[in-house]
């Protein structure tokens, strides 16, 4: 304003006109200042941007160097890696040439096995087939043996209750008590008498009783007539009733002995049975008649009779008494025959075996047992 001023011809104050010059040479000297400091402001970065290139630079050049080391390290590391996985490879490679050998051998190994085993197969199939014809024929021969034994048996007699002494003659003893029985002379029933010995059995060695004889006789019906004429009127031998029983075969035996635990049954409960010819028995059980030709069927017989007996003492209204521990001494053979034939009654069929109780309380049931598994053959005459 006050420039403006003067320019129109306005006239100032000689000192205001030296205070505006003195403004303007300030400012001047401030622009120049301003400048200089702006100027040394920018050499000094001017300065320091080639102090960064420069450090850049040799950056870049040790960037450079780090790069090619690196590449130089990764070409080695590539060719010992090439280097070892072509090793690897190749012992990869021998490993599985290895392995496969192994396994062509292994499966070789298996072929041959299976080959073998076809042909054991074979064999083993041979080897049934005769086996079942080997038990095949056991069996016949087994049959056949006990028929035969049957058929032994069936000429044979086993007599009981004759004291042993040396002195005796066994044949003599044995002649002399048939022949009375038969009532034929004793020249007579020595033609019709084979072999005459005594047995061992488990009861004899116990009880320290006489041991029993055996004899063989000629004719089949000889044995039946004895055994009847002496069941219809017992003999004596000094002083002592003999018993004449049936004599019955081992393979017979071994099948009665499964049967035991039913037959002890009913020796106790007084049910009369008789021994079958071949195997099992026939016993007449609430007036009828039961056959029982097997194991099964004895044990399913016996069940019911131990049911039927619970449920009659159930309706009684009494507890089941206690079984009491008695000795297994069981008869083996016919011991029907040695009945007194004065406590039969008349007409009554006879049983083959019947309750040890129709005996009394001793006698016979103390020597109807025999075990023939010891049997001992001497004094055979």
């Amino acid at each position: 304003m006050e420039q403006m001023l003067a320019t129109k011809g306005n006239k100032l104050p000689q000192g205001r006109r030296h205070s505006l010059q003195g403004e303007k040479l300030q400012k001047m000297i401030g622009e120049k200042v301003e400048k200089a400091q702006e100027e040394s402001s920018t050499a000094g970065i001017m300065a320091e941007l080639i102090k960064i290139q420069e450090a850049q630079g040799k950056l870049q050049e040790t960037q450079e160097k780090i790069q090619a080391s690196q590449k130089k390290m990764e070409s080695k590391l590539e060719k010992m890696i090439k280097d070892e996985m072509g090793k690897l490879g190749e012992e990869i490679k021998e490993e599985i040439q290895a392995v496969k050998t192994e396994m062509n051998t292994m499966q070789k190994e298996i072929n041959d096995i299976k080959k073998e085993n076809v042909a054991q197969k074979k064999t083993v199939e041979k080897t049934n087939k005769r086996v079942d014809k080997l038990e095949e024929l056991t069996q016949k021969i087994n049959k056949m043996q006990e028929r035969t034994d049957r058929n032994e048996t069936e000429y044979q007699i086993r007599i009981r209750n004759i004291e042993e002494n040396e002195q005796d003659n066994l044949r003599n003893t044995v002649i002399e008590i048939t022949a009375k029985i038969l009532d034929v002379s004793t020249q007579e029933m020595d033609k019709n008498i084979d072999r005459v010995y005594r047995v061992q059995t488990m009861y004899a060695k116990k009880k320290g009783t006489a041991r029993d004889i055996v004899a063989h006789l000629a004719r089949k019906h000889l044995r039946d007539q004895i055994i009847k004429n002496n069941t219809r009127e017992p003999t004596t031998y000094k002083g002592k009733k003999v018993i004449i029983l049936k004599e019955i075969s081992i393979s017979d035996l071994s099948k009665r002995k499964q049967y035991y635990f039913l037959t002890d049954e009913l020796k106790k409960l007084h049910i009369k049975f008789r021994w079958e010819r071949t195997e099992g028995i026939m016993a007449t059980y609430n007036e009828e008649k039961q056959w029982i030709t097997s194991v099964e069927k004895a044990k399913i017989f016996y069940q019911k009779i131990k049911e039927d007996q619970e449920d009659k003492k159930k309706k009684a209204g009494r507890q089941p008494p206690r079984e009491e521990e008695r000795e297994a001494d069981r008869e083996d053979m016919e011991i029907t025959n040695t009945l007194d034939p004065t406590k039969r009654n008349k007409g009554e069929k006879r049983a083959r075996e019947t309750s040890p109780e129709d005996y009394g309380k001793q006698g016979m049931k103390d020597i109807v047992t025999k075990d023939l598994s010891d049997i001992k053959l001497d004094d055979g005459v």
